[in-house]
């Protein structure tokens, strides 16, 4: 086995060789492209070929749709893996089997076989890894010598050029398409729904989210091109408290040389109550419970419901196991409630359509209640966009604080604050210190407040560490 042969070796190298090997690779930045991947892995076999993937990409709803899979999976009694990026509290969270990450031993053990292995490609002349090029290389070797029974894989930016798209996966799906990382990615729905329907493969069936008609029909051109299956989740808006649910299945058909519709399910989506403590909503027969705030992320949980449905040709998976796996899902920093009496909610909202989705949620949520913001963005996002989004929250608060997160892409907080004044002309400070920033927004935060922390997932990394430490 892999683990055997290279024991003894492995006694030399520790745990924070493993972290600063990790650190010094953050220098080559970001790298798109599969050369290196290709290499490494071939170094070990390719044992990334005989697994189970089920590959997520999109721009945002990436991570909670990953955990709602992942989590119905463990319910059922499979041994799922799961991979997602970035890392809000520790390396580790990112590479998990069974919900729980991989350990401290594992993980130096097989950052060291892929030290080892890109020795060997730098020696011939190829390009050094970069760290998410390590980070995916050894979460396909942990899931492959671990013989998971399936893995729920989120792509690290884009999809057709990103490290994750090595794998030939079972399903692929694509959530929500926002326009981010736009000079890396393109600046139209049309050239990032391009790169992020570069996941799918021939012939493999592909799961998409409501998206904006310039996305969809590239997706829809793809799939026709790669003669792959897919299956829209077009979600409308909400009439009597249900929001009409549309599910079109469409087959290519060689005859016709195009997809073809084959299937249409509608059905609603009734919500039987909304509010801090998560959702009651009924789908498809069944009751729901899901403790992540936000109509958006019922509509997270209802795209992979049909992900996970799509699994059932080859896989069983129980109504019990689907609604306990929703139930259970955690997922940190996305609209969570960290502290009650007064509430403060978290969200990592670093683009205008995650900004949209917080909006209604505190619209929903808190009606009429009054709240501080504190919020911190990264200089590469688009901040007016952002701030365009989140105009109406911040005409409504009480007071708002602009702090940085600890990123050397952190965005000014004073030219943040200047921009926010122009919607809000009183009442916005500008705090750069995010320690500092917190301690004035709980000393002024009144008993009937309620403190709203969002912006880069840097920033509520951290603040929630500070709270959680501070008690």
């Amino acid at each position: 086995m892999l683990k055997k042969e290279f024991s003894d070796e492995n006694n030399i190298w520790s745990y924070n060789d493993a972290i600063n090997f990790i650190e010094n690779s953050q220098k080559f930045g970001i790298k798109l492209g599969l050369d290196t991947m290709k290499s490494l892995m071939n170094i070990f076999g390719n044992p990334h070929n005989d697994l189970k993937v089920i590959h997520v990409a999109g721009t945002n709803g990436k991570g909670s749709t990953v955990s709602y899979i992942e989590r119905c999976l463990i319910e059922e009694g499979y041994k799922a893996g799961s991979y997602i990026s970035p890392s809000l509290f520790s390396y580790e969270e990112r590479i998990k089997i069974g919900g729980i990450p991989i350990n401290k031993e594992d993980f130096t053990f097989f950052f060291y076989k892929v030290k080892i292995a890109c020795e060997k490609i730098i020696d011939k002349g190829g390009e050094v890894p970069t760290e998410f090029e390590l980070f995916t290389a050894v979460a396909l070797l942990y899931f492959a010598h671990n013989n998971v029974d399936l893995v729920v894989m989120e792509v690290g930016l884009g999809g057709r050029f990103d490290a994750t798209n090595i794998i030939n996966p079972i399903i692929s799906v694509i959530t929500p398409i926002d326009i981010d990382h736009a000079g890396v990615l393109g600046d139209t729905y049309a050239k990032i729904a391009y790169e992020k329907a570069g996941i799918i493969k021939k012939g493999v069936p592909v799961v998409v989210a409501s998206q904006h008609k310039e996305a969809m029909d590239v997706i829809c051109d793809i799939c026709n091109n790669k003669k792959s299956k897919l299956v829209q989740v077009d979600i409308s808006n909400m009439k009597n408290g249900k929001m009409c649910l549309e599910i079109i299945e469409n087959q290519y058909c060689g005859e016709v040389g195009q997809n073809t519709k084959i299937n249409i399910k509608k059905c609603d989506i009734n919500y039987r109550s909304l509010g801090i403590d998560g959702s009651l909503f009924d789908y498809d027969g069944n009751s729901y419970k899901t403790h992540l705030i936000g109509r958006h992320q019922v509509e997270n949980a209802v795209l992979a419901l049909t992900v996970l449905n799509q699994l059932l040709i080859n896989y069983h998976i129980s109504d019990k196991s689907l609604m306990s796996g929703i139930k259970n899902t955690r997922w940190e920093c996305r609209l969570e409630l960290i502290k009650k009496s007064p509430d403060i909610i978290l969200d990592g909202a670093h683009n205008p359509h995650g900004a949209k989705s917080l909006v209604n949620a505190i619209n929903e949520i808190y009606p009429d209640d009054k709240f501080i913001i504190l919020l911190g963005m990264l200089e590469d996002k688009d901040i007016d966009g952002v701030i365009n989004e989140v105009s109406e929250m911040l005409r409504r608060a009480d007071y708002i604080i602009v702090t940085e997160p600890d990123s050397k892409r952190r965005a000014n907080s004073d030219v943040i604050a200047r921009k926010i004044s122009n919607i809000r002309h009183s009442k916005v400070k500008s705090i750069p210190n995010y320690i500092k920033a917190l301690e004035i927004a709980l000393e002024s935060l009144k008993p009937d407040e309620k403190l709203i922390i969002f912006g880069s997932f840097y920033l509520v990394a951290s603040i929630r560490s500070e709270v959680f430490k501070s008690e």
